[in-house]
């Protein structure tokens, strides 16, 4: 069963999976900057991108490591889409040195994104990996553990 991993959570970590159209920056004045299809996952503080047409995953997977100084930027006046930053001075969206902007596919898709990103930022301000390290994976998850017990039900 290949596709039950999806559903285990690391201890604290956020996880989300879903498609995301990136922002071409440099797009031609009749072009869709938004035509850029990704595979994207967020897991354990990173957030992989992997180009795909057609359903296939084609060119490089981008990684952008947020514990790596990456801030999430929402858009109030599109809310279909967010914007991560990285580098330059806070509060001048101009002068940021790295931006990607994303497109999910609707504002509903968009604010689960949003909402990830930033439960994703409070886990690496707590902390992140460091603070709570996931169990080996042989073992069932303990009862009783730091996260106030698991979700699965009573405890036997």
């Amino acid at each position: 069963g290949k596709q039950q991993s999806g559903l285990v959570m690391s201890q604290g970590s956020v996880s989300h999976a879903g498609v995301l159209r990136k922002k071409k920056e440099d797009h031609g004045m009749f072009e869709d900057p938004y035509k850029t299809l990704c595979a994207a996952c967020l897991d354990r503080g990173v957030l992989e991108l992997r180009v795909t047409q057609n359903g296939e995953v084609v060119g490089l997977q981008e990684r952008y490591d947020l514990a790596k100084g990456w801030m999430l930027v929402g858009r109030e006046d599109k809310k279909d889409r967010f914007t991560l930053v990285r580098g330059g001075m806070p509060g001048d969206e101009q002068e940021y040195e790295e931006t990607v902007t994303l497109k999910a596919e609707s504002k509903q898709d968009a604010g689960v994104w949003i909402d990830k990103l930033r439960q994703t930022a409070q886990w690496l301000a707590d902390g992140g990996l460091n603070h709570a390290a996931p169990p080996p994976k042989q073992q069932p998850a303990r009862t009783g553990s730091a996260g106030g017990g698991s979700l699965q039900g009573p405890a036997p």
